[in-house]
């Protein structure tokens, strides 16, 4: 018989807090990434990118993707 830790065995109610702390931590990097692109009057656009193939999966990013507009070109 194996016994495992309790810190193992997955739970609803671990599952869900490991979901929210990983959403939480990237809106704090948003928030730190679009801080100083504001702060430097630097244009930005933050793009959310949803995969549609299945819509009832629950899928949690690990990245934001922010578009920067380029300087503007010496003609």
């Amino acid at each position: 018989m194996i016994h495992r830790e309790e810190s193992f065995v997955p739970t609803s109610v671990n599952i869900l807090q490991r979901m929210m702390n990983a959403v939480e931590s990237v809106r704090q990097r948003l928030q730190r990434a679009t801080m100083a692109l504001q702060s430097r009057n630097v244009p930005y656009a933050v793009a959310a990118c949803v995969a549609t193939i299945d819509e009832a999966a629950v899928r949690n990013t690990q990245d934001v993707d922010i578009l920067i507009r380029p300087p503007a070109r010496a003609s």
